[in-house]
């Protein structure tokens, strides 16, 4: 019905991206069983966060954000477990103008659990924020403000099941390198999860284990 799902999932073509945007194409101009079909496979040719970005500048050539398209967004975050979803939230961050944020509050997935919870408000810079419900003009109303206390309690709760997330956090205010080292090495960070001013050659060499095929390719060519 719809070739990309296939060619892609086989791993028959040399680069994803014409995949891809077949696969908006199929989603976006096909008939409605190609389009269903298109959507309901989308984890099969999106199979990490740079491809979901791609997909979703591809597709909105083709058709608006209706139901079916966010549904299909919201069930590629859904169905990964906890610690395979905070990977990708916190691994492929963003591209091509788009950002898990972004797909997040345009899907609105619905977690199956309280961690995969944790991980959508994280991505969407919403966890920590504490709700205050005050009257104003004889009308309830409700304010949200971050609490920081909260904020670290939460931290704590996700250590053990969304790990990369909390490295990531611990990562982004440790100035001392042997613990930067410290969290690269005994969380696997990926080098995407390291700010560029803490990518010491230590550091680097550290994560090096921890790199993909593409950025092995940056780092030993220069491109």
């Amino acid at each position: 019905i719809c070739f990309p799902v296939t060619i892609s999932g086989e791993g028959r073509a040399v680069k994803n991206d014409p995949a891809l945007f077949a696969l908006a194409m199929c989603a976006g101009l096909g008939n409605e069983e190609t389009r269903k079909y298109a959507l309901q496979n989308l984890s099969k040719v999106a199979r990490i966060g740079t491809h979901l970005f791609h997909f979703a500048e591809y597709v909105q050539q083709f058709r608006g954000w209706g139901h079916g398209l966010r549904k299909a967004i919201a069930n590629w975050y859904t169905e990964k477990t906890p610690r395979d979803v905070a990977f990708q939230l916190v691994k492929y961050q963003g591209r091509d103008g788009w950002s898990n944020k972004d797909l997040i509050k345009l899907s609105h997935p619905t977690p199956n659990n309280v961690d995969s919870s944790r991980a959508f408000l994280w991505a969407i810079d919403k966890l920590g924020m504490k709700r205050h419900d005050y009257v104003e003009n004889g009308k309830n109303k409700v304010r949200w403000e971050f609490d920081q206390n909260l904020f670290d309690a939460e931290m704590m709760q996700a250590k053990e099941v969304l790990p990369l997330i909390y490295a990531f956090e611990q990562m982004k205010k440790e100035t001392n390198e042997n613990r930067i080292l410290d969290l690269v090495k005994t969380y696997r960070m990926p080098l995407e999860a390291i700010p560029t001013e803490k990518q010491t050659k230590a550091v680097l060499e550290e994560a090096l284990p921890n790199l993909g095929l593409t950025a092995w390719f940056i780092i030993v060519t220069g491109k």
